[in-house]
């Protein structure tokens, strides 16, 4: 499977968003994990969230495009 194929596979199996970042947050890299908080989303090796884009990256309101995998366990017929 060529990388370009993979990375739409992966993208089918998910959602994507755009978050608010917590305040003062500046050390999310691409591929960290990302948790949401009362404050906005914050790094966390327990993140639901993926960091698709670096802090360095986003715009003056400082908000970050993650990916969500699909939960596989929940998906599916009954």
């Amino acid at each position: 499977m060529t990388w370009g194929k993979r990375k739409t596979a992966i993208l089918v199996l998910g959602h994507l968003f755009r978050l608010k970042l917590a305040s003062g947050i500046s050390n999310i890299a691409v591929n960290n994990r990302v948790a949401l908080t009362s404050t906005g989303v914050i790094k966390s090796d327990e993140g639901e969230y993926i960091a698709m884009h670096p802090v360095t990256s986003s715009d003056d309101y400082k908000y970050i495009e993650v990916f969500r995998p699909y939960d596989i366990g929940t998906t599916g017929s009954t």
